[in-house]
């Protein structure tokens, strides 16, 4: 399985329902290209614990991990460069999603 996912192009705005506050968040979007499967999470920043959270949580959503994931090489996603259109998943990151997935 493949999983494409990248950080929405546009910033959002959310409402804080008690102060009234408008909250910019960014949002992560993954989707498995030959069925058109997604998942969307709004989060409030891009660093690299939220994208592998983001990560962890898709796979649960789609119920299993995929064995690369492509079109997104952000310097959140992997702690070595690259300039390759994809990417396998890094040790920490499967290790972190194999971990998440055995609690189901």
């Amino acid at each position: 399985m493949v999983s494409e996912v990248d950080w929405s192009g546009p910033t959002m705005k959310i409402v804080d329902a008690t102060t009234g506050e408008l909250i910019t968040v960014y949002l992560f979007v993954a989707t498995l290209p030959y069925s058109q499967y997604s998942y969307v999470e709004p989060c409030l920043d891009m660093k690299q614990n939220i994208w592998i959270k983001c990560n962890v949580n898709m796979f649960e959503f789609f119920g299993g991990s995929s064995f690369r994931i492509t079109g997104f090489c952000h310097s959140s996603s992997s702690s070595v460069p690259s300039k390759a259109s994809s990417f396998f998943l890094s040790t920490k990151t499967a290790a972190v999603s194999a971990n998440a997935l055995s609690f189901r």
